[in-house]
């Protein structure tokens, strides 16, 4: 191919580069193949046809090359993470009591409601409290407390939410409090019960 015919090309690809440089990919194919035919134009010694010409298709080449990178290190340090984290949890499910990948954490939770009570204060409202207790081997943590209100017919009548006090991890064989109140309709509710369930740390 004509020395001239190359760097016509390399900067018809520069100026395309312009255009495709923000891209993945296609922001550094075109950069690429403008530096490379510019390059391969101006080692043809014989003629000096078209050396303008692959000079700023080089120029242009590289310009907006280096300008792709920045828009692919994103996605480049995406994948890295994405593949770091992927293998970290690999290596780590395999041990005893951790879990598999893609399944819920709370079924291998071994937090236990050792004890729970709900009455009505002073002023007519609801309260609830109890302990949480950890029977596993492992630590666990973001614990949440499901609680269950009953009537006197032991009907299900309400339901809440709560944590434990300041969000805190439970060691294994120890407990943790929680304490709020329901201020939904409790004219019919007498009793309660819950479930916690956490994250193994």
């Amino acid at each position: 191919m004509a020395s001239q015919t190359l760097s016509i090309l390399s900067l018809i690809f520069g100026i395309i580069s312009s255009f495709f440089f923000w891209i993945p990919l296609f922001g550094l194919l075109f950069p690429t193949l403008a530096i490379v035919l510019g390059i391969i134009s101006l080692s043809n010694k014989k003629t000096n046809k078209g050396r303008g010409l692959s000079i700023a298709g080089i120029i242009l080449g590289g310009v907006f090359g280096i300008i792709s990178l920045f828009f692919l290190m994103p996605l480049i340090m995406s994948l890295f993470i994405h593949s770091s984290m992927s293998s970290y949890l690999n290596e780590n499910s395999n041990y005893e009591g951790h879990h598999e990948l893609n399944e819920d954490y709370s079924k291998y939770s071994a937090l236990e409601v050792v004890n729970i009570s709900c009455y009505y204060n002073e002023r007519g409202n609801l309260e609830y409290k109890g302990s949480v207790m950890n029977k596993g081997d492992y630590t666990e943590g973001f614990v949440e407390v499901n609680i269950t209100f009953y009537d006197s017919n032991k009907n299900e009548v309400g339901y809440a939410l709560t944590f434990i006090e300041e969000d805190a991890m439970i060691n294994p064989n120890e407990t943790a409090d929680f304490f709020s109140y329901y201020f939904k309709d409790t004219s019919k509710i007498i009793d309660c019960s819950a479930k916690a369930s956490g994250m193994i740390i």
